[in-house]
């Protein structure tokens, strides 16, 4: 199809839309025309919100990298998916020959040529960051195997911190450190055990890691189920966020 195949085809298309989205049908070129450009705009600024979503999404994945933060290898893939789904957008609207007709269309030459740079840096960014976060996954693989507190914390610091804070507020045994079921309810500690991550103790934990975590470190089994309905903590005190 040529260029000027493709340019009709699309000006037909798009009177098509117009009509449907209730404008009225002009004969005017000069109106028409009008016409082919303000929905163009409309796909272009959508174009623009995507690339701050890209930069967006490889920004979080460099500050992860260079924080140190450790996180389990399942929120890698979770951004990995992200990743490659942004990836995949990114790149069918750069192969689009209508995207390409645009830029040519465009009277800001400039403008045009800023914004397709804009598209190409952000596919690569996403394309460094999907290879980024496979080497990461590869590696977190090894350390997902938790247990225990002390394997969840992976640091003294947060370890004695947390301990002392159970203890503290009188949950648990100074000594054995188990759990006080008879006073606080297994759904208190799956709610505790499910706050560890979002306070800064430890990295994401599974429910399998935290049901293992219950029974090796706070002497207690817990169901599933248990943790499944866990519904908040009210009038007890907060886990304090690490610091």
């Amino acid at each position: 199809m040529t260029l000027k195949e493709i340019a009709e085809k699309k000006y037909n298309e798009n009177i098509q839309e117009a009509v449907k989205k209730g404008a009225i049908v002009v004969t005017d070129r000069d109106q028409a025309d009008q016409i082919f450009y303000e929905l163009d705009n409309r796909n272009i600024e959508e174009l623009r919100h995507r690339i701050d979503l890209a930069n967006l999404l490889a920004d979080e994945v460099d500050n992860l990298i260079f924080s140190g933060k450790q996180i389990a290898h399942l929120e890698w893939k979770a951004l990995k998916k992200k990743a490659y789904r942004n990836k995949a957008f990114l790149i069918k609207v750069q192969k689009d020959p209508k995207l390409r007709l645009f830029f040519r269309l465009q009277e800001n030459q400039a403008l045009s040529k800023q914004l397709e740079q804009s598209l190409n840096n952000a596919i690569d960014r996403l394309t460094a960051s999907i290879n980024v976060i496979e080497d990461e996954i590869t590696t977190s693989k090894v350390i997902t195997d938790i247990t225990s507190l002390e394997d969840a914390c992976n640091d003294l610091i947060k370890l004695k911190t947390i301990r002392e804070w159970f203890i503290k507020n009188k949950f648990c045994n100074p000594d054995t450190f188990i759990w006080d079921d008879k006073n606080y309810s297994l759904s208190c500690l799956a709610d505790y055990l499910k706050d560890l991550h979002p306070k800064g103790y430890t990295g994401y934990l599974e429910q399998r890691q935290i049901l293992a975590i219950s029974k090796n470190s706070f002497g207690i089994e817990m169901s599933r189920s248990t943790l499944n309905k866990a519904k908040g903590h009210l009038f007890l005190p907060e886990i304090p966020p690490f610091k």
